[in-house]
C-alpha cells in the first residue's frame, strides 16, 4: 500500500512542476534546498588555520635567525686574542768613553778614625753602697752581766737587702725588722751585710746569727 502512495505522490509532484502557477496554488516548501551556513563557517576556519600557520612558520625562522646571531656572537667572544707585538726599536749604543781611575792618594799623617758601636744593652745601675761600717762591740765582747742578761735573746736568721724594706732578722723564731723592739730593753737599729746592730739600755753592739 506505501509503495502506491509513494507512487501517487510523485506523479502528483511531477505534474506540479511541468504546470504553470496560480495564486490557488499551494507550495510546499519542504522539498526546497536550503542553503547551509556550513560553507561559510568552513572558509572561515581555513582563513584562521592559515593565518595561525604562517605566524608559526615566521616566528620559527625568527627565533632561528636570533639564536645563529647569538651563537656567532659567543664565538666571536670566545675565540683568543693574539697579542701583538711591539715594534723593536734599533737603538744604536753610544761608544764607550775613555775614564782613567786615579788611585785614591793616602796620606800618613792622617789618624785612623774607629767608628764607635753603641752598646745595645742597657747601662747597669751602679749597685747601692753598703753602709760604713762602724766599730760595733760584738755581743761576745760585752761585760758578762751584759751577756748574762741577753741570755734569752738567740738570733737564728740576719737577712740584709738593698732595699730596706726586705731587711729583716729572726730572733727566737719571729721576724722583726729595722726599729722595731724585741723588748722593753732590746731593740733592732740597724741590719747590716755583717750582721744585726742593736741597743740594750742605751748601749749599741753587733750580733750575727
Amino acid at each position: 500500500m506505501s509503495y502506491i502512495l509513494d507512487a501517487l505522490k510523485k506523479s502528483e509532484r511531477e505534474r506540479s512542476l511541468g504546470a504553470v502557477p496560480t495564486l490557488e496554488t499551494v507550495h510546499d516548501f519542504s522539498t526546497t534546498p536550503r542553503k547551509r551556513p556550513g560553507f561559510r563557517i568552513l572558509a572561515l576556519a581555513l582563513v584562521i588555520l592559515f593565518a595561525l600557520l604562517g605566524a608559526g612558520i615566521y616566528g620559527a625562522m625568527f627565533w632561528e635567525a636570533r639564536e645563529i646571531a647569538g651563537s656567532d656572537t659567543n664565538n666571536a667572544e670566545s675565540l683568543p686574542v693574539e697579542p701583538r707585538e711591539p715594534p723593536v726599536q734599533h737603538v744604536q749604543a753610544a761608544p764607550p768613553s775613555e775614564v782613567t781611575l786615579e788611585a785614591p792618594t793616602v796620606r800618613d799623617d792622617v789618624p785612623e778614625v774607629v767608628p764607635q758601636v753603641a752598646d745595645p744593652r742597657p747601662a747597669a745601675k751602679p749597685a747601692a753602697a753598703a753602709p760604713a761600717a762602724k766599730n760595733y762591740p760584738l755581743l761576745g765582747e760585752l761585760s758578762d752581766e751584759t751577756r748574762g742578761r741577753l741570755s734569752d735573746i738567740v738570733v737564728n736568721v740576719v737577712s740584709y737587702s738593698e732595699n730596706p724594706r726586705r731587711r729583716f732578722i729572726m730572733v727566737n723564731q719571729k721576724i722583726y725588722r729595722e726599729g722595731t723592739t724585741i723588748n722593753s730593753d732590746v731593740s733592732v737599729v740597724e741590719i747590716r751585710p755583717e750582721g744585726a746592730v742593736m741597743r740594750y739600755r742605751g748601749r749599741e753592739f753587733l750580733v750575727t746569727p
